[in-house]
């Protein structure tokens, strides 16, 4: 923040001397931080995901707070926004669970055109099988399945965490693309012969 003398302050003042323009409006965005301004309210920030983890770290020169959230849930909402507004109140919290699913049946027939080999980028594969009136998935590099749920002609849900799945493709035709929905990402697979 810049409260104290230190070696590092030029170098951090440097880094949000030049802020470029987001897809967002209140962000601009500098050397490795992001600005967000709220009606003259601005909170300078960084912050990251992996794999079922959320960290934050944030300050204000205005309220001289900052404040580092790390969280064991992967979802856009919680860490960020508790940050946010423990560093200045006027940032709103919008926690927000994850969206309900409600499961419904699809025949076997309607479930055989989802089996297949998808390949995501990274060499990824998930391979999507069969069970009776269930569809099972298994990603390549992991031990263990997990069922894929039905919400949609073409859309499905997990329960052990938010993510979701959805197939492209003709309608009653072998599906050609498997779009991986988690964490704010979509992750396309295409089918392998």
């Amino acid at each position: 923040m810049g409260l104290r003398a230190s070696p590092l302050r030029a170098a951090m003042r440097s880094m949000t001397a030049r802020l470029r323009p987001t897809g967002d409006l209140s962000t601009q965005v500098g050397l490795g931080w992001r600005v967000t301004t709220l009606d003259g309210h601005a909170i300078v920030w960084s912050n990251g995901r992996a794999d079922g983890f959320r960290s934050f770290i944030g300050y204000s020169t205005a309220t001289r707070v900052g404040v580092v959230a790390l969280a064991n849930v992967g979802g856009d909402a919680g860490a960020d926004d508790i940050a946010e507004h423990l560093i200045d109140a006027y940032f709103p919290m919008k926690l927000q669970g994850p969206d309900d699913h409600h499961e419904i049946a699809l025949a076997a027939a309607a479930l055989a055109r989802f089996v297949g080999r998808y390949q995501f980028d990274d060499h990824s594969v998930l391979t999507v099988r069969q069970d009776g009136l269930l569809l099972v998935a298994t990603l390549s590099g992991q031990s263990g399945s997990f069922v894929l749920h039905a919400e949609a002609s073409a859309g499905f849900f997990l329960r052990e965490v938010d993510a979701q799945a959805s197939f492209e493709g003709v309608e009653g035709a072998p599906a050609e693309v498997l779009v991986w929905h988690q964490n704010g990402h979509r992750e396309r697979a295409l089918r392998l012969p």
